[in-house]
């Protein structure tokens, strides 16, 4: 066998181990848990943190508190922090209304949903949550736009 022939099957072997060596590292529950969304954002009481404060902010900030005119806040809260802890691969399960019923006929605009969103990221950075999990979280929430956003529902009380 030649030296160049034997290089290559040594630099293979290297990378097959590399690769199998990942690839036990990151399927580890260690490894699992240290990246998990749902304990970056703090575990159930961080997330029901983050959901109160952020249910606060979008009620009383001038763009978007119409949308919460008449609403029960600590209802919106608990189950805000339901949905979030629940598409964070937490232990809740989210049994509250489609974010289409909830949101049906609020007229909840694309600038105003812009600026929630906005809230979100500051929000989340100022608690320290990484880039790569707001990342994670905002591509988990970014989906329900279209059941938030100019929602008009027959028979759906606004």
């Amino acid at each position: 066998m030649s030296q160049t022939v034997k290089s290559l099957t040594f630099d293979r072997a290297v990378l097959v181990a590399s690769l199998a060596l990942a690839a036990l590292l990151l399927g580890s529950p260690r490894a699992a848990a240290a990246s998990s969304l749902y304990d970056e954002l703090g575990g159930e009481q961080g997330i029901a943190q983050l959901s109160s404060i952020y249910v606060d902010q979008l009620a009383s900030a001038e763009a978007t508190r119409d949308s919460f005119a008449g609403s029960n806040l600590k209802r919106v809260k608990h189950y805000l922090s339901l949905q979030l802890c629940d598409l964070a691969g937490g232990p809740c399960d989210y049994d509250g209304d489609s974010m289409q019923v909830v949101h049906a006929n609020l007229g909840i605009t694309e600038a105003q949903f812009h600026i929630a969103v906005d809230m979100l990221r500051a929000l989340l950075r100022e608690r320290g949550v990484s880039q790569g999990a707001r990342n994670r979280l905002l591509k988990l929430l970014a989906p329900m736009k279209r059941d938030v956003v100019n929602v008009t529902v027959t028979g759906a009380a606004p």
